[in-house]
């Protein structure tokens, strides 16, 4: 009984290993890729020609378009967007003037809106692994899982 499993997982490491390359062959996906492939999917209620700019981040791109629009949309459509409360701002340079909205399916597109110095508001766009109503439990579990 002994061989036979070591021979199994000898055959399963052989074939995980021989696929390896393939798994790194994939073309990389970013968060402006993603955040393309999310608008084109539709069924957000987004004014057209929300975009990325020029990428800035490796986590979270800047939005250009009608973002005021977006703002209003996120915050009024209660069936696509969950508005963050202020605890799930706390992690934000200003939470207090921070305005975050979450695509209520998950993974969810988190979109978020700072405040600038002359009270304007810019929007920037990242992908979460949790949907609104489970950050807490992801984060616990991630901390005690590793």
């Amino acid at each position: 009984m002994l061989g036979l499993r070591i021979r199994l997982e000898a055959v399963v490491l052989a074939l995980g290993s021989s696929m390896l390359p393939h798994a790194f062959a994939a073309d990389a996906h970013t968060v402006e890729s993603n955040l393309e492939y999310r608008l084109a999917l539709g069924g957000l209620g987004l004014p057209a020609g929300i975009k990325a700019d020029a990428l800035e981040s490796n986590r979270a791109v800047r939005l250009s378009g009608d973002t005021n629009q977006f703002l209003q949309e996120c915050q009024t459509d209660s069936k696509v967007w969950h508005t963050d409360p202020l605890w799930e701002r706390l992690f934000h340079g200003s939470p207090r003037s921070t305005i975050g909205c979450r695509e209520k399916t998950n993974p969810s597109l988190h979109v978020v809106f700072y405040k600038t110095r002359d009270g304007a508001r810019e929007a920037w766009a990242h992908f979460d692994t949790y949907g609104p109503g489970n950050f807490i439990f992801t984060q616990v579990k991630y901390f005690v899982t590793g």
